[in-house]
């Protein structure tokens, strides 16, 4: 199931049975508005991802984040922007047909270890993926650290696809993960 939200509304929501997950886990997007604002800030502190939920850049059109809750407890959430593709990076923004091509970029995610491998996760990325479709995203990306396995083993179990950045004096700078919403097939124009 997926609802619209703006600030508490259940984004997805459903069986867990089998998962060791909470029956009663939603996930939800939140606004800094939400009575609970400081408690998921508290988390993204707890997981050593504070400064990439607060970060902010002039080329970020929105800000959203999702939230997995249960009756009782947050227990994961997942910060994504939409943006132009190019600018983070330097480039002037990349179009087709004249258009500005958007891209949901995740800066900060994160499960309690307590509930870690448990799907938790997993439908935090099946919310992003819906949400940045409907906000016409051409794509997903993510960034991931070299240490950060478990997060590798997720995105590449979903679908997306992996660019490792170059070393920067001896050490890995990690890996992009990216994953195309939108395919469009077209003739080349002398065709």
């Amino acid at each position: 199931m997926y609802v619209t939200s703006s600030s508490h509304q259940p984004l997805i929501g459903g069986t867990t049975e089998g998962t060791g997950m909470d029956s009663a886990l939603v996930i939800e997007e939140w606004t800094p508005a939400n009575p609970q604002w400081d408690a998921v800030i508290a988390v993204a502190q707890q997981l050593d991802q504070h400064d990439w939920v607060t970060v902010s850049q002039s080329w970020h059109q929105s800000s959203h984040m999702l939230v997995a809750v249960t009756p009782v407890t947050i227990v994961g959430f997942l910060r994504y922007v939409i943006q132009p593709i190019g600018p983070d990076q330097g480039w002037p923004p990349l179009t087709l047909d004249g258009e500005p091509l958007l891209e949901g970029k995740v800066l900060a995610f994160g499960v309690v270890p307590a509930e870690r491998r448990k799907g938790v996760g997993r439908l935090l990325q099946s919310a992003l993926m819906q949400a940045c479709r409907d906000k016409a995203c051409y794509q997903i990306r993510s960034h991931s650290s070299p240490s950060n396995s478990a997060n590798y083993a997720l995105k590449l179990s979903l679908g997306y696809g992996v660019h490792p950045l170059p070393y920067e004096n001896g050490t890995s700078r990690g890996v992009y993960f990216v994953m195309a919403l939108h395919s469009q097939q077209r003739a080349p124009d002398n065709q």
